[in-house]
Order: C-alpha cells, then structure tokens, then sequence
C-alpha cells in the first residue's frame, strides 16, 4: 500500500507539472482536477504492477491467466490516460486523441525501465542498480514528455488556426450571441 500511496504522490507531482504546462500552451484546464486525475491514475497503475509480485508465479499456458494479464495490463497502461481523457472532455478539449497518444506514450516510456534489465541482477552493486533505473527512469519521462507534447503542439496549432481575424473561434458563434453552434461545447469554468 505504501508504494501505491508513493504512486499517488509521483502522479500528483507529474499532474501539476502537466497541468501548468497545459494552462501555459492556452489549453486551460482545471488543474485540481487534472491533477486528481493523474494521482488517481497513477495509484490504479502502480496498484496493478505490482500485483504479480503479490502473487505465485502464473501458469501462462492458462487461457484465464492469459486474458486477465491482457485485461490488467490493459487497464494499467490506461488507467491514467483515461481519467485525464475525462478532464479534457469536462473542459471541452479533445479526449479521445488524447488517450490514444497518451496510451502510445506511456507504452514506449515504459518499454525504457526493461532497459536496465541485462545489466543488473542480484549481484549488481547499488550503484549500478541506480544509475541504471535512474536513468531509464529519465528517458521514460523525457519519452512521454516527447510523445505527449507532440499532441499540445497539434492541439494549440489547430485552436490558433481555427480563430478568425477578430478573435473568435472559427465556425462559432461569438460569446456576445447568446447562440452556440450545433455541436459546439464551451468549456466549463473551473470550479476550483
């Protein structure tokens, strides 16, 4: 429970670094929830990796305990994703790219910490065992961060582009109307 709770903190820290940089690109979010969102995320996928280590080694040749390990696996890699997708679409942001993107990034990051893999064992001094995890622990971060922000530059590209010489967003009514086009959705105020 302990490293479920630090996975809640590692999540809580990474949602706010992720929240003001998306408040800072103009896609404005309400952070409280964003953040809450990634911890809780955060906490479900720590929560799932760590269950094969709680249990006896699996019989892989059992149809149950293959399906429940896609199943966990694929809950794990979403988890977080999934609920920052939730956010997004509160706010009236694209959703779904963002789970799609955000599940691709976290699938590569996460391919980083097999890395260190070859070079420690048991017998591997500390150190090692540091430097090694602590630097795929970097290019995981430095990897999600890549792969992720190529959305924010996709998504502030698009939203600058579809403003119209005098400031509204194109295809939409201005605020002033009292008119919201078929299918548009404004984004909700943050209620915190």
């Amino acid at each position: 429970m302990l490293l479920v709770a630090a996975g809640g903190v590692e999540g809580a820290c990474l949602g706010t670094g992720q929240a003001l940089a998306l408040n800072a690109t103009g896609i404005n979010l309400p952070q409280r929830r964003w953040i809450a969102a990634t911890a809780l995320g955060a906490m479900i996928a720590w929560a799932i990796g760590l269950l094969p280590s709680t249990l006896p080694a699996p019989a892989w040749d059992d149809p149950v305990v293959l399906s429940s390990a896609i199943a966990l696996g694929t809950l794990l890699l979403l988890a977080m994703p999934a609920l920052q997708a939730a956010v997004l679409a509160y706010a009236g942001r694209p959703a779904w790219s963002w789970l799609g993107i955000s599940a691709i990034a976290w699938l590569t990051g996460l391919l980083w910490t097999l890395a260190p893999m070859p070079l420690v064992d048991e017998s591997a001094p500390p150190l090692l065992v540091l430097a090694a995890f602590g630097a795929a622990g970097v290019l995981m971060a430095l990897t999600v961060a890549a792969i992720t922000g190529s959305w924010v530059v996709r998504v502030v590209k698009d939203t600058s582009s579809s403003v119209s010489p005098r400031g509204q967003r194109a295809g939409r009514p201005s605020h002033d109307s009292g008119q919201r086009s078929e299918g548009s959705r404004s984004p909700r105020p943050d209620p915190t």
